[in-house]
């Protein structure tokens, strides 16, 4: 009786364990569009790969932020890139301490090489008609 409930409990805990290491997932960036977006047209493109598509974005004005949320996982095996409305596999990317992010607002190209070490949170604010100012962060970045 004793040999079946250890086996029975060892049983369990590699399922347990099993299931715990296909759901990992570790955060590699989050990348959010904050103040001062008014029906401005966004792509973004990660290695040089299009991974949204002329997404039309406007800043709440209790928040600050538009509905263009990205986070980008790893799993483990493939990168997951997760927005609001579906999840991308993006199995062209490796893992590297640089993002290569370029971001096209309104037709203006704007290129930025991250480096994920100074923080993996990532805002981006519109200022003046065809200017956006990077914001990263260690932390989550706060919103008033």
């Amino acid at each position: 009786m004793g040999d079946s409930k250890t086996r029975l409990l060892l049983l369990i805990l590699v399922v347990v364990l099993n299931q715990n290491l296909l759901f990992s997932q570790t955060l590699v960036a989050e990348i959010s569009f904050q103040d001062f977006f008014e029906s401005d047209t966004i792509s973004v493109f990660i290695e040089g790969r299009l991974v949204i598509k002329d997404e039309v974005i406007t800043s709440e004005m209790d928040t600050g932020l538009t509905s263009l949320l990205l986070l980008l996982i790893d799993n483990g095996e493939v990168f997951v890139l997760k927005t609001r409305k579906d999840n991308y596999l993006l199995p062209f990317l490796r893992r590297s301490n640089i993002l290569r992010l370029k971001i096209q607002m309104n037709g203006k190209d704007f290129l930025y090489d991250i480096n994920l070490l100074k923080g993996i949170f990532i805002g981006f604010d519109k200022v003046k008609p065809n200017q956006l100012i990077l914001n990263q962060s260690p932390f989550p970045i706060e919103y008033d």
